[in-house]
């Protein structure tokens, strides 16, 4: 095949007219590289529209970066005006102003929660004065009220803690007042296998998480001692209240069983406690009392003194925050009871700061559950001595005067610490269903030296010993 020849023509012109006729084919080969040019009208006109777009997102970032820089500004107002509030109360507080400390509550407000507020006590002062530092974490605005998140630290306790708190807006400035709607939302329910809840929109997540979990302690309480589960049976009402007493409120009626619990977010939780892990031993503390009611009911009247030691021990079982300082309190009242010389020892656990906050979560002293402590300036007036049995013949027994029956710790200091850790050995040694035996044997006698031999099957000599070495192996952990 021939090869086809390529050939290059030139054309020179020699004057203007004669290039001016050419134009028209200049512009012709012109318009084959108008992209590469940029001589096309669609080309720059598509660079008009991005560069008119590009400026309009300009444009739109930079009014929304100065609205953002404006809403900023009246936050961070916001924020000092609430800061300002709460240097206020901690003035009053640190000073236990009591006029200014009510001045500075809503007077709008709900006179319990009012009430409840000046009412809470805190562990007893030292010879230091009292410093509080309370910082704002978070806050959402909702018209004229504020929920704020603060981060508080109080030298009479052991460590910081968190809360919720509401602000309203007035004239004068934010002024602390009582939880309302307005944040934790319309009225909710759902139900677990045993428990049937009410609450807000704001405590539907610690609800979710708390449910499966207070199912699988409510069948650990009861079948620790021996009472049916019921899973077809009546459920127990929970409420979940962001009014009221932030104490807690359990009973049993024609109606049913009803548990009241505060919101966990208004709870001044240690740091480390989630608001999950608040409300579920919010609601077992109330589990445990419903319980003992129930079990105590099949127990004959004389032995109702070991009431508080059964409650306490359940309360250990749980393992929550209340239980944290199990070990010191044994080994505070064991050391206390044993002969010879104490060197010194205190009247008070080494931890007892901790202790007593732990409690103040609830607004709960620890006598109320069996612990010879009051977290306040009485316990050198109200128990006196303190001390904890260490031998059978030392527990509550039927046959004790009158003066040294009931659950009272008050009257028997030590005495519930002292059964708490028998049933807690009792189990370790023998398994979970030696508890209900024993129980079961207190219908037919009188003494612990008869009735652990027919619940157990051992001597009590040998039980009396393996409880003790127990108590001591307790008392020398750390």
């Amino acid at each position: 095949m021939a090869r086809q020849e390529e050939t290059l023509r030139w054309q020179f012109l020699l004057d203007e007219d004669r290039w001016e006729s050419q134009s028209g084919t200049a512009e012709l080969l012109a318009g084959e590289s108008a992209l590469a040019g940029g001589s096309n009208p669609i080309y720059w006109l598509s660079r008009v529209w991005a560069l008119t777009f590009s400026g309009i997102l300009l444009a739109g970032a930079a009014s929304l970066f100065w609205l953002w820089q404006e809403a900023q500004a009246g936050l961070d107002a916001v924020r000092d005006e609430l800061t300002a509030a709460i240097e206020r109360e901690v003035w009053a507080e640190e000073r236990e102003d009591r006029m200014m400390a009510v001045d500075l509550l809503d007077d709008l407000a709900n006179p319990t929660w009012r009430n409840q507020i000046m009412a809470r006590f805190y562990p007893p002062a030292d010879e230091r004065a009292r410093r509080i530092s309370v910082t704002i974490s978070d806050f959402d605005l909702k018209e004229s009220r504020a929920l704020v998140q603060v981060l508080v630290t109080d030298s009479r306790l052991a460590v910081p803690y968190q809360e919720t708190r509401v602000y309203r807006e007035t004239n004068t400035g934010w002024i602390r007042t009582a939880p309302d709607a307005a944040f934790w939302g319309t009225w909710e329910s759902q139900e677990s296998e045993y428990f049937a809840f009410r609450y807000r929109a704001l405590d539907r997540a610690p609800v979710i998480v708390a449910a499966p979990l207070l199912d699988q302690l409510y069948e650990k309480t009861y079948r620790s001692i021996g009472l049916p589960v019921e899973p077809e049976g009546e459920k127990i009402q929970v409420e979940v209240r962001i009014d009221g007493t932030i104490s807690r409120g359990s009973t049993r009626n024609p109606n049913g069983r009803i548990l009241a619990v505060a919101s966990p977010h208004l709870l001044p939780r240690p740091l480390g406690l989630s608001v999950e892990t608040a409300l579920v031993e919010s609601v077992i503390l109330q589990v445990i009392n419903l319980v003992i009611w129930e079990r105590m009911d099949r127990i004959p009247g004389d032995w109702q003194a070991i009431r508080s030691g059964l409650r306490l021990w359940l309360i250990w079982q749980v393992d929550g925050i209340l239980a944290q300082t199990r070990p010191e309190i044994v080994r505070w009242l064991y050391n206390e009871s044993i002969p010879g010389d104490k060197d010194g020892e205190s009247r008070r656990p080494q931890n007892y700061a901790q202790l007593c906050q732990s409690f103040w979560l609830w607004q709960l002293r620890p006598y109320e559950i069996g612990i010879p402590l009051t977290c306040d300036q009485t316990e050198g007036q109200v128990f006196i001595p303190v001390r904890m049995p260490v031998e059978l013949r030392q527990l509550p027994m039927p046959e004790m005067d009158p003066e040294f029956r009931g659950s009272w710790t008050r009257l028997n200091t030590g005495r519930a610490v002292a059964v708490a850790t028998l049933f807690e050995f009792i189990e370790n040694r023998y398994g979970p269903a030696s508890i209900p035996a024993v129980l079961k044997q207190t219908g037919s006698h009188l003494r612990w030296q008869k009735l652990i031999p027919a619940a157990l099957g051992v001597p009590a000599n040998e039980f009396e010993e393996g409880w003790q070495a127990y108590m001591r192996q307790v008392a020398a952990s750390r």
